[in-house]
């Protein structure tokens, strides 16, 4: 059974493992017909790894990585829709609809009807929410931290611009194709 068929914890463990002694493994194993690594290479390497640290980070609060995006766009005082989440965060709507339902069990959002719009549901950070929110972004500030730690402050600012310019062209591509 190769790693990503395991289910649960296991399968996360598996792969984090992996990527945390990746420093003290060969490189990455391709064929021999495969060409060079590319900028798609890296990417997703890159993507993965970072997605998983600030997955086991985010365990530690008692956040689920995709949930900390949804906490982050909520907000406390401005209702939000989960049709404008799931725009804001480039999922479908059933994905943040499934979400909200586990941050309403949490207790930190409360939901409520449009008054203009009686099928829309808007949505609340409760103070345990804001509470959440607090965490993520302490997350989020120490995984930066370490990432720039490895770059260096001005590689991580002169990458910055280009990578913002990247991820908005991927984001108009795919809310096209969607």
């Amino acid at each position: 059974m190769f790693p990503g068929e395991k289910h649960g914890r296991q399968t996360i463990m598996t792969v984090v493992d992996l990527n945390v002694s990746s420093a003290r493994r060969a490189p990455l194993r391709r064929s021999d017909a495969a060409p060079d690594p590319t900028l798609l290479v890296h990417l997703n390497a890159i993507s993965k790894s970072t997605r998983q640290l600030v997955a086991m980070r985010l365990a530690e609060v008692g956040v689920i990585v995709g949930q900390d995006q949804l906490i982050d766009y909520l907000d406390p005082v401005q209702p939000r829709s989960g049709q404008d989440a799931a725009l804001a965060l480039s999922v479908r709507p059933s994905t943040v609809s499934k979400m909200l339902d586990r941050l309403q069990q949490r207790g930190w959002i409360t939901r409520a009807q449009d008054h203009g719009d009686m099928r829309k549901t808007l949505v609340l950070l409760t103070e345990s929410g804001v509470e959440a929110k607090g965490n993520v972004h302490r997350v989020w500030a120490a995984v930066e931290a370490e990432l720039t730690n490895v770059l260096g402050a001005d590689l991580s600012t002169t990458c910055l611009p280009e990578l913002a310019r990247v991820s908005e062209a991927l984001s108009q591509r795919l809310s096209r194709l969607r």
